[in-house]
């Protein structure tokens, strides 16, 4: 039988999980845990990802979380959070996300360089959950949330 990954963020928790002969044996898990950082000054570098790839943000703060720590995107075309290369395909992604302040919140989930999907709206201060998006990817990807345009208001993942 072949073996599809599941890609899920839940509020700064991601796992991946291999469907098929068993699905309790996680391939993978990413939980941001490594974003280091917390205060509201946006930031640009990288972190070691617990599903053992480097991360990279741009544009980024900690000061409003949905776990901590949770990642926000300033809204600027330029900033985002993304993977490195994910090994084992993705089958589906669903994220949590929170809209950080009075701007609506307009983010892209980018799958190999090709969106996949637009997050949109928000009240702010609120969880929202997204997903699952199907993605259908076999093999190495990577995973990018970036702000669609210089519009985008401010958004947590």
């Amino acid at each position: 039988m072949p073996r599809v990954r599941r890609f899920q963020l839940w509020g700064l928790v991601a796992a991946a999980f291999w469907a098929g002969a068993s699905a309790a044996a996680a391939a993978g898990l990413e939980n941001f845990n490594n974003f280091p950082v917390s205060a509201n000054n946006y930031l640009s570098g990288t972190f070691n990802g617990q599903d053992g790839s480097i991360w990279v943000y741009t544009n980024c703060q900690g000061s409003k979380v949905i776990n901590a720590p949770t990642p926000g995107l300033k809204n600027a075309t330029n900033a985002y959070v993304a993977s490195g290369t994910i090994t084992g395909g993705c089958g589906t992604i669903s994220i949590d996300w929170m809209r950080m302040y009075t701007g609506t919140v307009n983010v892209d989930v980018v799958v190999n360089d090709t969106v996949r999907h637009t997050i949109t709206g928000g009240v702010q201060n609120v969880t929202n959950p997204a997903g699952p998006f199907d993605i259908n990817v076999g093999g190495n990807f990577t995973l990018k949330f970036i702000q669609h345009d210089s519009r985008s208001g401010q958004v947590a993942i």
